[in-house]
């Protein structure tokens, strides 16, 4: 055997370059792959959690004679051992004296009352909570949280650190300053659709539900009616209608984006205790207070298959004025995109129907 032989062989820079591509094209082919099994189990893992509140407020409705679970207090009653609601306490500081009195308990905080948010919007499970239905009396449940939805699981793990609870910016319009962003940790990703926990009253050819404020996206008002008290068999269609939802799609667009985009999609919850991944495209438009009905002379038409619907309410979806770096960008790229109220609003509130079975 000669010296030369011997000498073991290396790789030339151009094989070097030519491994490296290959890895390079490997990448970029198993990456999408990879992300794509990614959301479809943090899509499983959404679903399994909205089917946990779903079936945990049924089971709290067992209990409660019916009643859908809300924060539901009325002035002037000793709702809680510790807590009098003034007589004339107004809806919002209703919500927040029974939001306040759940997780003082529960979590052992002493937190300051915020007297003028809609505590339903975003806590409404918190009667779950401190009855026992989502497994313990620990007001941290893993379960309100989607598992795409970052936010929820920074503050989960924060529980009293200002610092990092005001990190998608401060409420400074909450009552007093600086109060709610220390209720971020039993934040819920998942909503109640407002009807469920608002009164839909009708008044002369008008019905008034909860229902958009049509300049800011996460705000809504309910026209003075009581809140709570609204019961399962006040629902006509358990199969469609919409119980629960995520405000932004997070499972069906390449990006999260506002759940009221003709393009969105998303598992959503019903009021038959199924969760279903539905397209907004076999959903109707939702409602802005008229009563003609489907067929009407004066109803709208759908574009879609032009059928006579019921007119639909249309809200501005704005991240400059919702909550700063919690609220995703618009599809368009414009700072204001105008969206459809769906199943959010829905025509006849709870008696009415969300989804249309066919097109």
């Amino acid at each position: 055997m000669s010296r030369n032989s011997s000498i073991r062989r290396a790789f030339t820079l151009i094989e070097l370059l030519l491994v490296v591509a290959i890895i390079a094209l490997l990448i970029s082919i198993l990456l999408p792959a990879i992300g794509k099994a990614r959301n479809s189990a943090q899509m499983s893992v959404c679903m399994s959690n909205m089917r946990q509140m779903v079936t945990a407020s049924f089971t709290y409705g067992a209990d409660a004679k019916d009643q859908i679970a809300a924060l539901n207090w009325t002035p002037g009653t000793y709702n809680d051992p510790n807590v009098l609601t003034p007589a004339n306490d107004g809806i919002l500081i209703i919500q927040g004296r029974q939001a306040k009195a759940i997780l003082d308990r529960r979590s052992d905080q002493n937190l300051t009352l915020v007297q003028n948010r809609y505590f339903n919007r975003n806590f409404w499970h918190l009667p779950l909570v401190d009855g026992f239905y989502l497994g313990n009396a620990n007001a941290i449940v893993p379960a309100v949280g989607c598992p795409s939805d970052s936010w929820v699981k920074i503050w989960q793990k924060n529980v009293g650190n200002r610092g990092v609870l005001t990190g998608i910016g401060p409420e400074t319009t909450a009552q007093p300053n600086g109060a709610y962003e220390m209720y971020r940790p039993f934040w819920s990703t998942y909503q109640m659709v407002p009807v469920a926990f608002s009164v839909d009253k009708s008044a002369g050819p008008t019905v008034y539900p909860a229902y958009a404020y049509s300049n800011f996206h996460h705000i809504f008002e309910n026209a003075s009616f009581p809140i709570g008290k609204r019961k399962f068999l006040d629902v006509n269609f358990p199969s469609q209608k919409v119980m629960m939802f995520d405000v932004f799609d997070r499972h069906g667009y390449k990006r999260p984006i506002w759940h009221a985009y003709d393009i969105a999609s998303q598992p959503l919850a019903f009021f038959d205790t199924s969760v279903r991944f539905t397209r907004n495209k076999n959903v109707q438009y939702g409602w802005n207070h008229t009563r003609a009905g489907p067929g009407s002379p004066t109803a709208a038409i759908d574009p879609r298959d032009g059928r006579r619907v019921y007119a639909w309410t249309t809200y501005d979806y704005n991240p400059a004025t919702g909550f700063r770096g919690y609220d995703h960008p618009t599809l368009s790229g414009q700072p204001i995109d105008r969206v459809k109220g769906y199943f959010r609003w829905t025509a006849l509130g709870l008696k009415g129907y969300d989804v249309v079975t066919a097109r």
